[in-house]
């Protein structure tokens, strides 16, 4: 319709107001540190009038799941590894025009030790929040618009088991005719907060006014967000677990004080702490789970103050006295990490597992394979012990059993096979019940260590181990479809597919994440390994060149920006080389050994090596051939497989002969020399260069006095799977 002469602007509809609605949410936070779901949140969404209009067309025109999906993602940002745990409800009252949705969700231990949720569960009043005009840069020179008719309301109640909350303070504000309010109630077992916003009917002020308006945002931004630090919130009963009320009166006033002061999160408040903690250790006997108790939060004070040795010092002493403090131990295990020993960090594992069980399954990954890295630095004599001690300590603990994941595979498997080689034969076969993944299984059935175990592998392996691998795959295939989206899994679940020859099926699986090139980059080490292992059944299915251009989309991120990248350089200049492209192989392994050689390991410095010895012979330089070698024979332990290859590739029988016997003189290395004795019913494509070197690496094994070797420490077995996790050579 046309405006009139005199009218400059669109009539304002006088009552809208009345109609246009409020949104009110209330969210409800239970959580329970010790249960196996120690956060539950419920979120109940009511929207009246036109806000109900709105959200009706919004479910009328979209579908509940893309709404549900949503709001997940919106939670997950502050709460990652949080599920549905009941299906999104809208319930419509078209009498009283309300519109409600519910929606309901938890959090498993795993995920909320490993989001850190103890240490910092942050709350947001996101309704309240982004409504009004952000403050600019620049003096307001216009009049400033503003939303009318906005009534949001939001209230947080937050739970928390034997914790005591402190209350927030209240806030009372107004700009123009906008309103602004936040009151805290303390409730039995934690807060309830509740935020209100009314944005008035006025659309604008002048630019006179702006400053009030802004000051009113800033407010509302600064306080919508609250992080409770619940670690450090004073426990509700009289006297801590295990602490009896005689000892504890003494020094509640002093404990719950610093407990107060370290909430502040500020140097001199932590100091204040340590000072009343220390009043309150001369109050109580040494040694003793008081004294502990106060260790601990010295333990946590320290470490926040950036005061590592003393901090461990600490977290050592409250371990060894108080077992009723969880992250104490959590923190504790990260010390023994970073400034003990390999065996130090597997008896403080052990320790956890007595007291604090449920704390191993929050371990992340990462924490483990450093401390498998420990252990490799450890003198021979004493690495394969500890890794034993590590394996059998994280199979008790149940670590990522529950699902099952590739690496939770990996150390159950070794779990068993070091109580076998302790003697420990009950435990050893109580963990043969548990499906252990198949490579364990053969490695035992090839190892005379493990003969007491024989009768009961032969029978799970009758198939020549076909169903344990089924089992396997059908296992990281569940894993994969409930973390869709995690590299990780979908690398193991490759892994597996390729096992049983299903090289296609591997790849249809991971060609999604293997093609999204901007997410590989975001996710980094886990999305590399899984564009190597479809590289790796393009091999397997002959299409080297396919494998190659895979590699090549990763390796463009760069060795210099990337170090890690390296091994699957490594991995593309072997594939070359395989494929009879002697010169261009011999430049990229050329490349690494001299402008990225100091991102080698010892072990990958040994397969770059003897991949320029295989390109130089097969290109008649057998003299700088030789020169490479001499370096190769220096060092064969670091890495026997690739000694052994580079043997094959001069067809040096007598060499690949010796090399085997000292592999199976080596109680570390017999596991890859034994693996020879293998047959391997399924077969991946070959090219003549890798048929060649496998009949060299054949006639070397039928030796009378090699044969003789192996009958000593092992036996030969027969494998339905493909050569997928085994070293060749």
């Amino acid at each position: 319709m046309p405006i009139r002469a005199e009218q400059t602007a669109l009539e304002h509809i006088d009552g809208y107001g009345d109609r246009a609605g409020r949104v009110t949410v209330l969210e409800q936070f239970a959580v329970d540190e010790t249960a196996d779901i120690p956060l539950r949140l419920h979120v109940e969404t009511r929207f009246t009038d036109a806000r109900a209009d709105s959200m009706r067309a919004r479910w009328a025109n979209g579908s509940a799941k893309a709404i549900s999906d949503a709001n997940l993602e919106f939670y997950h940002d502050r709460f990652p590894g949080l599920v549905e745990s009941k299906t999104l409800e809208l319930i419509d009252d078209r009498d009283r025009n309300v519109l409600t949705l519910n929606e309901n969700y938890t959090m498993p231990l795993d995920a909320f030790g490993k989001a850190g949720i103890p240490a910092k569960l942050t709350t947001r009043a996101y309704i309240v929040q982004n409504v009004l005009p952000a403050r600019q840069s620049s003096p307001r020179m216009q009049p400033l618009a503003l939303p009318t008719d906005l009534a949001n309301d939001q209230t947080i109640e937050l739970r928390v088991k034997d914790r005591v909350l402190t209350p927030l303070d209240d806030l009372d504000a107004r700009a123009e005719a906008m309103t602004f309010s936040r009151k805290t109630t303390a409730l039995p077992d934690g807060l309830r907060v509740i935020y209100r916003l009314d944005t008035g009917t006025r659309d604008a002020v002048p630019a006179s006014a702006a400053a009030e308006v802004y000051a009113l945002s800033d407010q509302i931004k600064d306080n919508a967000g609250i992080e409770f630090y619940l670690e450090k919130s004073p426990h509700t009963a009289f006297a801590p677990k295990g602490i009896d009320a005689a000892t504890w009166a003494p020094i509640k006033a002093d404990m719950e004080k610093a407990v107060a002061l370290t909430q502040k999160n500020e140097q001199s408040t932590n100091l204040e702490a340590l000072a009343l903690l220390s009043k309150a250790s001369g109050k109580v006997p040494h040694p003793s789970a008081a004294a502990g108790l106060i260790d601990g939060l010295k333990g946590a004070i320290l470490s926040d103050l950036r005061r590592p040795q003393a901090a461990f010092a600490a977290l050592q002493s409250a371990t060894a006295q108080y077992d009723g403090n969880p992250p104490v131990y959590r923190l504790w295990l990260g010390y023994e990490l970073d400034l003990g020993t390999a065996e130090s960090f597997v008896k403080a594992l052990e320790r956890t597992i007595a007291v604090q069980p449920k704390e191993i399954g929050t371990l992340d990954k990462r924490l483990i394979q450093l401390a498998l890295q420990k252990i490799v630095a450890l003198a021979p004599e004493k690495r394969e012990a500890a890794r034993e001690s590590l394996c059998m300590t994280l199979d008790k603990g149940g670590w990522q059993q529950d699902p099952r994941t590739d690496f939770g595979n990996s150390m159950l498997g070794c779990a068993i096979a070091a109580h076998s080689v302790r003697g420990n034969i009950v435990e050893a076969r109580s963990g043969l019940a548990k499906d252990p993944p198949t490579e364990a299984l053969l490695t035992m059935a090839i190892d005379r260590r493990h003969q007491a175990l024989w009768p009961d592998i032969d029978r799970i392996g009758g198939d020549r181990f076909r169903r344990s691998l089924e089992r396997e795959a059908a296992r990281a295939a569940a894993v994969s479809a409930a973390t869709p989206k995690d590299y990780a899994a979908m690398t193991y679940r490759m892994q597996t597919l390729r096992a049983l020859g299903r090289f296609q099926e591997a790849l249809d699986a991971g060609k999604a994440l293997a093609s999204d090139t901007a997410q590989i980059e975001i996710v980094g080490t886990d999305a590399f390994w899984l564009v190597n292992e479809y590289a790796s059944n393009l091999s397997a299915l002959g299409r080297g060149d396919a494998a190659i251009a895979a590699l090549d989309g990763v390796l463009a991120l760069g060795l210099d920006r990337y170090p890690e990248l390296v091994s699957f350089a490594i991995n593309r200049a072997e594939i070359v080389v395989q494929a009879g492209r002697f010169d261009a192989g011999l430049a990229s392994v050329t490349e690494l050994d001299t402008r990225h050689a100091s991102g080698l390991s010892d072990y990958g410095r040994m397969w770059v090596w003897t991949t320029k010895s295989c390109a130089l012979r097969a290109l008649g330089r057998v003299a700088e051939a030789e020169a490479v070698e001499a370096n190769i024979a220096k060092t064969p332990q670091n890495n026997w497989s690739a000694a052994t290859e580079a043997a094959a590739c001069r067809n040096d029988g007598g060499a690949i002969a010796d090399l085997i016997k000292l592999r199976l003189g080596d109680s570390e290395a017999r596991h890859g020399a034994l693996a020879l004795l293998i047959t391997f019913d399924t077969q991946t494509s070959q090219t003549a260069f890798q048929k060649r070197l496998r009949d060299a690496l054949a006639a070397a094994i039928a030796r009378p006095d090699v044969q003789q070797a192996f009958a000593k420490y092992g036996r030969a077995v027969r494998y339905a799977g493909t050569t997928q996790g085994w070293n060749e050579f």
